[in-house]
């Protein structure tokens, strides 16, 4: 059994295989390094969301994220949204070794999921009925050229495209 202040085996340098126990140590202590150092791998310092974010999901102060960084002592109520803010398996949290889902959303969709949790019901609501109408507004534009565009007869088309290509040999010969 290694002890934490031996360097990790190479196997481990991934951070998806870390030790749960320390040596002589109690379960419960040794439970809590362990989730902290998962805490500090799901979400470095200086990483995509910040720790004052991280409070702000979990509904607690900045300084109790700070301390989760230090001790790994994290209320279980707290792991949802760990879990859904990494990317992360509960599993994962708590000491399984699972992979990270990969995302199918782009950094933008994932960051507009990510701010939209913080909107009051009543702003979600106005977002969401703009986001409706733009919507609504832009397959009106489509339908609009789609039946522009049917109502030219392909014999137009065909004889205009033939006029610029006419027009083309025309000036290059010239």
């Amino acid at each position: 059994m290694l002890m934490f202040n031996q360097a990790l085996p190479e196997e481990w340098a991934d951070g998806q295989h870390l030790p749960m126990k320390k040596e002589g140590g109690d379960e419960a202590e040794s439970d809590s390094v362990g989730l902290a150092e998962r805490f500090n791998l799901a979400f470095p310092r200086r990483g995509r969301i910040s720790d004052v974010a991280i409070a702000k999901a979990c509904g607690v102060k900045p300084q109790a994220v700070w301390g989760w960084r230090g001790t790994g002592r994290i209320a279980k109520k707290h792991l949802n949204v760990l879990s859904e803010l990494s990317g992360r398996s509960q599993q994962w949290w708590l000491g399984g070794l699972d992979e990270p889902q990969p995302s199918t959303l782009t950094p933008r969709q994932e960051l507009v999921l990510f701010l939209w949790q913080f909107l009051p019901p009543a702003e979600e609501m106005k977002m969401l009925d703009r986001l409706e109408a733009a919507r609504a507004a832009q397959d009106a534009m489509r339908r609009n050229v789609r039946g522009r565009l049917a109502a030219i007869p392909s014999s137009t088309v065909a004889a205009e495209f033939g006029k610029a290509k006419l027009k083309k040999r025309t000036k290059t010969a010239a």
